[in-house]
C-alpha cells in the first residue's frame, strides 16, 4: 500500500530532529521544513489520529508504527544517496534525488539497490 509522501516526510524528520533534540515540538518541524506553524499542526494532527505519533505537552513521540515507517524511509533514502555518490553524483545532487526516489521506489526494486549497494560498497 502506497503511503503519502508527506507522512513519510514528518515522520522521518520527526525520528531525525529526535536524534539530536531530547524533545521535538510543533515549531522545531514548522522550521526543519519552513512551514508555519498552523500547516505543522494540521498534519501532525492526522498523523495523532492515525496512530503514527502521539503529543503530550507539546512534545511529539513517534509510535512504534510511525519509527517503523521513519526509519525504512530513512534507510531508503541513506541507501539511494550512496549508491548515487558511489555512481559519480555531487552530494547535493545525490541527497535531492535520494529523496525524490526514497517515496517511488518499489520495495521490489528497492532490494535490488539495496543488494547492489552492498556489492558496490565493498
Amino acid at each position: 500500500m502506497k503511503r503519502a509522501e508527506s507522512l513519510e516526510d514528518y515522520l522521518k524528520a520527526i525520528y531525525t530532529l529526535s536524534l539530536d533534540k531530547k524533545t521535538v515540538r510543533a515549531i522545531d518541524v514548522a522550521k526543519y521544513f519552513s512551514y508555519s506553524r498552523p500547516t505543522v499542526s494540521v498534519a501532525l494532527k492526522q498523523f495523532r489520529d492515525g496512530g503514527y505519533l502521539t503529543v503530550d505537552d507539546y512534545a511529539i513521540h513517534l509510535t512504534e508504527k510511525g519509527m517503523e515507517i521513519a526509519l525504512s524511509v530513512l534507510e531508503r533514502h541513506e541507501v539511494l544517496e550512496q549508491i548515487l555518490m558511489k555512481l559519480g553524483v555531487d552530494k547535493d545532487t545525490a541527497h535531492n534525488d535520494a529523496h525524490l526516489l526514497e517515496h517511488d521506489l518499489s520495495d521490489k526494486s528497492f532490494e535490488a539497490v539495496r543488494k547492489a549497494a552492498k556489492k558496490m560498497m565493498k
